[in-house]
């Protein structure tokens, strides 16, 4: 009896994190700005996700923490995602920026993980710059409902004294 020869199997190459994410908003016709608006990630940094640009991305702990979202919102498994977005820098290498034209983010020559504390500090600065905008914003609606209730009040005090106005006027017609 004859063999066949060995032939090799092509080897199927699994999507990319870039085109899980793209496919599955598409799918579900979603577009990049209502994802950016309700995750709270910035309409760049889903850009750059979807095209796969590492150099355009903050560190992977903001990196790992926008896939988990953007995962939830399609209804995926943000663990996996990260997994395989892990993968994936493991065999090309994250690139590291010389020069950044953001100026909310401070890049480095060396990555973060090289430096003493690098990616704590980065954290703690973001985290802080993010607790002082939500603050303001709190200040501001509050500043808003307030005002808002201000009114309300008064209107309803005019209505109560125009009521009793009315009510005397009858009782001094009545007598």
């Amino acid at each position: 009896m004859k063999r066949a020869p060995f032939q090799a199997q092509e080897e199927v190459a699994m999507p990319s994190i870039s085109q899980i994410l793209r496919e599955n908003r598409n799918r579900y016709g979603i577009s990049l700005e209502e994802v950016a608006q309700r995750t709270y990630i910035k309409l760049p940094y889903l850009v750059a996700l979807e095209e796969g640009r590492l150099d355009k991305l903050p560190a992977p702990v903001y990196i790992h923490g926008y896939i988990r979202q953007y995962a939830k919102l399609l209804g995926l498994d943000g663990n996996d995602l990260v997994r395989l977005y892990q993968e994936e820098i493991s065999e090309v290498g994250r690139p590291i920026p010389v020069h950044s034209f953001d100026p909310t983010f401070e890049e480095t020559l060396r990555p973060a993980q090289d430096q003493p504390h690098g990616q704590a500090q980065q954290v703690v600065m973001a985290a802080q710059k993010e607790a002082k905008e939500m603050r303001v914003s709190a200040e501001r609606y509050a500043d808003q409902v307030l005002g808002q209730l201000e009114n309300d009040v008064s209107r309803a005090l005019q209505i109560v004294r125009n009521g009793r106005l009315y009510i005397q006027s009858k009782r001094r017609k009545a007598e």
